[in-house]
Formats: structure tokens, C-alpha cells, sequence
């Protein structure tokens, strides 16, 4: 005799199947996003809004202080800086089956700046200013039904436009940072810049801002980039 009525049985057992495939299909297929939002990126570009200096593609923003052009930063040392920073943090493997990481944390970009000595002093007295306006911008995006809010429908929907677009890809990461006017700069083979500003930022906007992204990458290194409906 079956210890359990069969039918009860076979859905138990189906169950325990689909879990072990869904475990299986994730070990064939690890790909992983990480958003990283208002992190060391961000305060590179928070730095040329405090200072007014204008970089492309981040030249829509207000004059700033000027403090640090006078101390000696310029478009270049920036750039390289920023480059930098962006190439520091190359994406992980999360610890368990999901697709995608939200990472919180920040390093210490400013101990990376490798211009004028003068400027790489203001850049750590500012540092902690940063750190205040950036744990505001988290708490407004990721709190419940916070701008990043979606339903899991919409997050699966998501992850299946985002595999058949970077499919080709190593691991992406998405910078997530707050800037005054819309803006994606994506950096191959595995970076994105989305920039928008926070106050008006919603899901939609995000996950189409990262799917073209990705699209973008894909192109760039000859990737797949088809995404379905």
C-alpha cells in the first residue's frame, strides 16, 4: 500500500521534480544581474554635479562650485577615474538561484583617484556627504512600493526579456545612480550606467532603461539581442 493516496503522492513528487529543475536549469545557466544603486559610480557623477564640470555622456547637469577644477580636476582625470571605479567591481555569482543581485554596499572610490593630490583630498572630505544623501536615496527607492516596486509577474517578465537579450553575455552590472536628466551609458562587456533622477524614477523606466542596456552590450560584443514579447 502506498503510505499516501497516490494522487497526493504524484503531486508531492512533481513538486520535488520542478524544484530539482529549476535548481539544475540554474546551474546550466548562471547568469546573474547586479544592480548597484547610487553606489561608486554614483558618487563619481554626484562629484561633477557638486563641481559643475560637465564629461560626456554626464553634461546635462547645472553649473556646480567649481571648487575642484580650481584645485586642478579636469575632464580627463575624471574620465580615468571614473573608468576606473566602473572596471573595480566586476560582478559575482550570487550564493543561491536567483537572477538577479541588489548590491548595497560601497567601496571607497576615492582612494582610487590618481589626479592632483589636492582634489583626491576633497574628493574624501566629501565622501561622507555622499554617504548621507546616498542612504536617503536607497531608503525612498527600495522601501515597499518604493520606486523599484513590482510585482512578481512583471519581475518574470523582466528576467526573460533581460536572458534572451544578454544570453551571449558574461554577468552584467547595472549602475543604477541619480542624475538630473535620463541618460543609459553602457560600457562593454559588462557595465551599465542608468541615470535618472530619483524623485521622479519608477520600475518601468528602470527595466526598460537596463533591457536596452543589455541590448546594447550584446551588440557591442557581438551578442544575441533579440527580446520577445
Amino acid at each position: 500500500m502506498f503510505p499516501e493516496p497516490p494522487r497526493q503522492f504524484a503531486r508531492r513528487l512533481g513538486a520535488c521534480t520542478g524544484r530539482v529543475n529549476m535548481w539544475l536549469r540554474w546551474l546550466a545557466d548562471p547568469w546573474t544581474l547586479r544592480s548597484d544603486i547610487a553606489g561608486d559610480i554614483g558618487f563619481c557623477v554626484w562629484i561633477l554635479q557638486i563641481d559643475g564640470l560637465r564629461v560626456a555622456p554626464f553634461a546635462h547637469h547645472p553649473e556646480g562650485s567649481g571648487h575642484l577644477r580650481a584645485l586642478g580636476m579636469t575632464a580627463t582625470d575624471w574620465r580615468a577615474w571614473y573608468m576606473g571605479v566602473l572596471g573595480g567591481s566586476p560582478p559575482r555569482r550570487p550564493a543561491r538561484p536567483s537572477q538577479t543581485v541588489v548590491a548595497i554596499h560601497s567601496g571607497l572610490p576615492y582612494r582610487t583617484w590618481a589626479g592632483p593630490g589636492a582634489v583626491g583630498t576633497a574628493l574624501t572630505e566629501l565622501w561622507p556627504r555622499y554617504q548621507r544623501e546616498r542612504d536617503v536615496w536607497r531608503q525612498q527607492i527600495l522601501r515597499p512600493h518604493g520606486a523599484l516596486w513590482h510585482t512578481p509577474r512583471e519581475g518574470r517578465r523582466w528576467w526573460r526579456q533581460l536572458r534572451a537579450a544578454g544570453r551571449a553575455l558574461p554577468p552584467v552590472t547595472a549602475h543604477l545612480i541619480n542624475y538630473p536628466e535620463p541618460l543609459l551609458a553602457a560600457h562593454p562587456p559588462t557595465a551599465l550606467v542608468v541615470a535618472a533622477p530619483f524623485a521622479t524614477l519608477d520600475w518601468a523606466t528602470y527595466a526598460g532603461r537596463v533591457i536596452e542596456g543589455v541590448r546594447q552590450l550584446g551588440a557591442a560584443t557581438g551578442g544575441h539581442g533579440d527580446i520577445p514579447g
